[in-house]
Protein backbone atom coordinates (compact mmCIF):
# COMPACT_ATOMS: atom_id res chain seq x y z
CA UNK A 1 0.00 0.00 0.00
CA UNK A 2 1.81 2.79 -0.67
CA UNK A 3 -0.11 6.02 -0.54
CA UNK A 4 0.49 9.23 1.24
CA UNK A 5 0.26 8.98 5.01
CA UNK A 6 0.48 12.04 7.98
CA UNK A 7 1.34 11.07 11.01
CA UNK A 8 -1.16 12.04 13.57
CA UNK A 9 1.31 13.78 15.77
CA UNK A 10 2.59 16.10 13.31
CA UNK A 11 -1.06 17.07 12.02
CA UNK A 12 -1.61 17.91 15.61
CA UNK A 13 1.35 20.06 16.11
CA UNK A 14 0.61 22.16 13.04
CA UNK A 15 -3.09 22.70 14.66
CA UNK A 16 -1.56 23.84 17.63
CA UNK A 17 0.89 26.14 15.93
CA UNK A 18 -2.26 27.65 13.83
CA UNK A 19 -4.29 28.16 16.37
CA UNK A 20 -1.71 29.76 18.82
CA UNK A 21 -1.18 31.78 15.65
CA UNK A 22 -4.59 32.69 15.56
CA UNK A 23 -4.97 33.59 19.09
CA UNK A 24 -1.73 35.92 19.06
CA UNK A 25 -3.45 37.41 16.11
CA UNK A 26 -6.39 38.27 17.67
CA UNK A 27 -4.82 39.28 21.02
CA UNK A 28 -2.64 41.95 18.65
CA UNK A 29 -5.63 43.79 16.79
CA UNK A 30 -7.33 44.08 20.13
CA UNK A 31 -4.25 45.00 22.06
CA UNK A 32 -3.73 47.42 19.10
CA UNK A 33 -7.53 48.69 19.03
CA UNK A 34 -7.35 49.73 22.69
CA UNK A 35 -4.74 51.68 22.41
CA UNK A 36 -6.36 53.53 19.04
CA UNK A 37 -9.52 54.30 21.35
CA UNK A 38 -7.62 55.75 24.13
CA UNK A 39 -5.28 57.64 22.16
CA UNK A 40 -8.53 59.23 20.46
CA UNK A 41 -10.45 59.91 23.60
CA UNK A 42 -6.68 61.55 24.87
CA UNK A 43 -6.71 63.61 21.85
CA UNK A 44 -10.36 65.14 21.97
CA UNK A 45 -9.73 66.00 26.10
CA UNK A 46 -6.02 67.64 25.10
CA UNK A 47 -8.10 69.86 22.14
CA UNK A 48 -11.07 70.44 24.22
CA UNK A 49 -8.71 71.77 26.88
CA UNK A 50 -6.60 73.60 24.41
CA UNK A 51 -9.56 75.09 22.84
CA UNK A 52 -10.76 76.83 26.67
CA UNK A 53 -7.24 77.64 27.07
CA UNK A 54 -7.28 79.71 24.00
CA UNK A 55 -10.44 81.05 25.12
CA UNK A 56 -9.88 82.10 28.19
CA UNK A 57 -6.57 83.65 27.36
CA UNK A 58 -8.02 86.01 24.67
CA UNK A 59 -10.73 87.08 27.21
CA UNK A 60 -7.65 88.15 29.39
CA UNK A 61 -5.70 89.63 27.29
CA UNK A 62 -8.98 91.62 26.05
CA UNK A 63 -9.31 92.64 30.21
CA UNK A 64 -5.93 93.71 29.96
CA UNK A 65 -6.50 96.07 27.24
CA UNK A 66 -9.65 97.76 28.86
CA UNK A 67 -8.77 97.57 32.27
CA UNK A 68 -9.60 101.20 33.49
CA UNK A 69 -12.51 102.52 35.80
CA UNK A 70 -16.18 101.87 34.33
CA UNK A 71 -14.74 99.95 31.05
CA UNK A 72 -15.17 96.36 31.48
CA UNK A 73 -18.92 95.05 32.62
CA UNK A 74 -21.07 92.35 32.42
CA UNK A 75 -24.34 92.49 30.33
CA UNK A 76 -26.21 90.67 27.88
CA UNK A 77 -26.42 90.72 24.07
CA UNK A 78 -28.48 88.81 21.74
CA UNK A 79 -29.96 86.90 24.78
CA UNK A 80 -26.51 85.53 25.93
CA UNK A 81 -24.13 86.63 28.67
CA UNK A 82 -21.26 88.73 27.31
CA UNK A 83 -18.45 90.76 28.75
CA UNK A 84 -18.64 94.26 27.23
CA UNK A 85 -15.29 96.79 26.44
CA UNK A 86 -15.78 100.09 26.20
CA UNK A 87 -13.91 103.00 24.97
CA UNK A 88 -14.08 106.26 24.47
CA UNK A 89 -12.69 107.78 21.32
CA UNK A 90 -12.60 111.75 19.93
CA UNK A 91 -13.06 112.57 16.16
CA UNK A 92 -11.58 114.79 14.28
CA UNK A 93 -14.56 117.34 15.46
CA UNK A 94 -13.86 116.52 18.98
CA UNK A 95 -16.90 115.11 19.60
CA UNK A 96 -16.56 112.03 21.89
CA UNK A 97 -17.89 108.75 20.33
CA UNK A 98 -18.05 105.14 23.28
CA UNK A 99 -17.55 102.25 21.22
CA UNK A 100 -18.34 98.98 22.63
CA UNK A 101 -16.76 95.39 22.07
CA UNK A 102 -19.07 92.71 23.36
CA UNK A 103 -17.39 89.28 23.98
CA UNK A 104 -20.39 86.41 23.88
CA UNK A 105 -20.94 82.70 22.15
CA UNK A 106 -23.37 82.29 19.77
CA UNK A 107 -23.68 79.45 17.15
CA UNK A 108 -20.94 77.73 18.83
CA UNK A 109 -18.40 80.05 18.33
CA UNK A 110 -16.96 82.66 20.87
CA UNK A 111 -17.49 85.84 19.12
CA UNK A 112 -16.91 89.49 19.40
CA UNK A 113 -18.44 92.60 17.66
CA UNK A 114 -16.94 95.73 17.93
CA UNK A 115 -19.88 98.23 17.17
CA UNK A 116 -20.59 101.86 18.24
CA UNK A 117 -22.73 101.96 21.17
CA UNK A 118 -26.53 101.78 21.23
CA UNK A 119 -25.96 100.13 17.44
CA UNK A 120 -25.96 96.39 18.85
CA UNK A 121 -29.57 96.59 18.64
CA UNK A 122 -29.61 96.22 14.73
CA UNK A 123 -26.81 93.91 14.77
CA UNK A 124 -27.57 89.94 14.39
CA UNK A 125 -25.63 87.19 16.62
CA UNK A 126 -23.73 85.96 13.39
CA UNK A 127 -22.52 89.63 12.79
CA UNK A 128 -19.63 88.63 15.50
CA UNK A 129 -16.53 87.50 14.36
CA UNK A 130 -15.73 84.05 15.23
CA UNK A 131 -12.98 83.62 17.50
CA UNK A 132 -12.67 80.17 19.09
CA UNK A 133 -15.32 77.27 18.99
CA UNK A 134 -17.35 76.42 22.17
CA UNK A 135 -19.75 75.00 23.64
CA UNK A 136 -20.86 78.20 26.00
CA UNK A 137 -19.73 80.75 27.42
CA UNK A 138 -20.77 83.07 30.59
CA UNK A 139 -19.94 86.01 32.50
CA UNK A 140 -20.58 87.06 35.68
CA UNK A 141 -19.21 89.57 38.04
CA UNK A 142 -18.46 87.72 41.29
CA UNK A 143 -17.31 90.48 43.16
CA UNK A 144 -16.50 94.33 42.94
CA UNK A 145 -13.57 93.53 40.36
CA UNK A 146 -13.70 89.93 40.16
CA UNK A 147 -15.58 88.73 37.05
CA UNK A 148 -16.18 84.66 36.98
CA UNK A 149 -15.61 83.58 33.19
CA UNK A 150 -16.75 79.90 32.63
CA UNK A 151 -15.89 78.46 28.99
CA UNK A 152 -17.02 75.01 27.85
CA UNK A 153 -16.08 72.72 24.72
CA UNK A 154 -17.08 69.56 24.21
CA UNK A 155 -17.88 68.37 27.83
CA UNK A 156 -14.56 70.36 28.94
CA UNK A 157 -15.06 73.58 31.51
CA UNK A 158 -12.82 75.76 33.07
CA UNK A 159 -14.11 79.00 35.34
CA UNK A 160 -11.34 81.34 36.63
CA UNK A 161 -11.81 84.45 38.25
CA UNK A 162 -10.05 86.94 36.55
CA UNK A 163 -9.31 90.13 38.76
CA UNK A 164 -9.41 94.01 37.32
CA UNK A 165 -6.57 95.42 38.71
CA UNK A 166 -6.52 99.25 39.65
CA UNK A 167 -3.45 99.87 37.49
CA UNK A 168 -4.32 99.77 34.36
CA UNK A 169 -3.78 96.88 32.16
CA UNK A 170 -3.21 94.36 34.65
CA UNK A 171 -5.41 91.14 34.91
CA UNK A 172 -4.53 88.39 37.27
CA UNK A 173 -6.13 85.18 36.36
Amino acid sequence: MGGFTIKRSSFMESVAILVLCALFAVLAIGAIATGVNAYTGTTALVESTNTSRTALAYISNQLRQYDSAGMVAVGRIFGEDALVLREIAYGMDGEEYEYCTYIYCSGGWLRELYTEAGLEGDMIPDAGTGLVALTSASFSEAAQGLIQVTVRHQGVEASPLLTLSARAGEVTP
